[in-house]
């Protein structure tokens, strides 16, 4: 489906909920007048209205009988076009619902049905084309759920393995914005080197190189699609990451192998974010399944994968931290805690918070920890997606050590162990 944001030629024909210029005429197809008109809401009274056409649809934002336009098609009508009778809310591009009974609401995507009075006072609202807000904004002190035994040394409480993410400067870059991808490889990675060495099968791929400096691609490649770390070496059976002098991590050509074969990203978001590959929860859920039936599907049922859309999401993270397990969030702008813009759309991984603040690495800069250890001061979080490996263990190889002609590798378990 292509969808544009390109302007309308309009026409005035009858006032609606205060709005002129009603009957839109699309620039592709002169002759498609619209059909119907249909006012959509969100949960914290702002106004959107709803053109079907012929085989298309728009969609604007309604500010004191203003219009914003926000997303449409050329090729398809709305998602919205069953259900014109109904009562219809709206959250912003990928993000629809309609009401099923008095207190439950539909999302039209997955068809699941939430309780209405959990979306109170959510709303979204453009400001101007480049600056937009899902509300309510999370920041502050939060909830933090029971303490437990893994806390840093600034008193964050992270996963057991924080120290990977910590110090992980092996990771691709961002460059065509995909830091959905960028963060998936890195998930990946992690549990490869920590839960099963199955996960990534280190095989070589082509990629593209690029000039760290300007962004420009300068030729092509072929690499392993995992960077080994590198470990002083211990005749010992037992060592921690303490040893690690380098984490291995995901390379160019794992990025590269993730766009070319398995990548899914929402063409809605791709337009508003102005740029790049989008990816929320489904689409990071859609490409992590697809990489995992190809690579790996004998681990498929003992991974679990959850995630979340807008209401309590920060919860949820907490909750995951506190079992260990590392989150991609899906943050639609974020700001350090002096108040600074850190990011607008983003998918960091988040793995420790302390008093509403989020620890994360952010994916930027790769060679370098300047972003390693980002911390998220408030934030709009759109969707949380987590991957939980439950099986059997299977030891990495990922982090070598060598003396003399003795090989030996340590598994993040902790396991060392000589390499045949």
């Amino acid at each position: 489906m292509n969808y544009f944001t390109l302007p309308f030629v309009v026409s005035s024909l009858l006032n609606l909920t205060g709005v002129k210029n009603n009957n839109i005429v699309c620039e592709f197809n002169p002759t498609n007048k619209v059909n119907y008109v249909k006012l959509l809401t969100d949960f914290n009274d702002n106004r959107f209205i709803l053109y079907e056409m012929d085989k298309s649809y728009a969609i604007y934002q309604v500010t004191d009988g203003e219009k914003l336009f926000l997303e449409g098609s050329y090729e398809s009508n709305s998602i919205y076009s069953k259900y014109l009778d109904e009562e219809l809310f709206y959250l912003g591009p990928g993000r629809y619902f309609r009401k099923k009974t008095d207190t439950t609401i539909t999302d039209l995507f997955d068809n699941k049905s939430y309780d209405i009075q959990k979306f109170d006072k959510y709303g979204f609202q453009v400001k101007n084309e480049n600056t937009y807000n899902i509300s309510p904004l999370s920041s502050g002190p939060g909830n933090d759920f029971d303490p437990n035994t893994y806390v840093d040394t600034n008193g964050y409480r992270v996963i057991e393995y924080a120290d990977y993410f910590k110090r992980l400067y092996k990771f691709p870059n961002n460059y065509l914005g995909t830091c959905g991808l960028v963060s998936l490889s890195m998930i990946l990675t992690y549990l490869d080197t920590f839960y099963n060495d199955d996960f990534v099968e280190n095989i070589t791929y082509f990629y593209t190189k690029y000039n760290s400096e300007t962004g420009e691609q300068t030729g092509a490649g072929s690499d392993f699609i995992i960077d080994k770390g590198e470990a002083n070496f211990t005749t010992s059976s037992k060592a921690g990451l303490n040893i690690v002098k380098e984490m291995p991590g995901p390379t160019q050509a794992f990025h590269d192998y993730l766009f070319d074969k398995y990548m899914h990203y929402n063409p809605v978001f791709q337009w508003f974010a102005n740029e790049g590959y989008p990816m929320a929860d489904a689409e990071l859920i859609n490409t992590f399944n697809d990489y995992v039936s190809a690579n790996c599907s004998h681990l498929s049922s003992n991974i679990k994968i959850e995630s979340g859309i807008m209401f309590d999401v920060i919860g949820n993270i907490y909750r995951k931290i506190n079992e260990n397990v590392p989150v991609i969030a899906v943050v639609t702008q974020s700001f350090k805690p002096n108040g600074d813009k850190l990011s607008g759309g983003h998918d960091p991984i988040i793995y420790g918070y302390k008093d509403g603040y989020l620890l994360a690495h952010f994916g930027w800069r790769p060679g370098y920890t300047n972003y390693t250890t980002t911390i998220l001061g408030s934030y709009t979080l759109y969707a949380y997606v987590s991957f939980e490996y439950t099986g059997y263990h299977k030891h990495s190889e990922n982090i070598t050590m060598k003396e003399g002609l003795r090989d030996r590798a340590l598994c993040g378990c902790g396991f060392v162990y000589d390499i045949c």
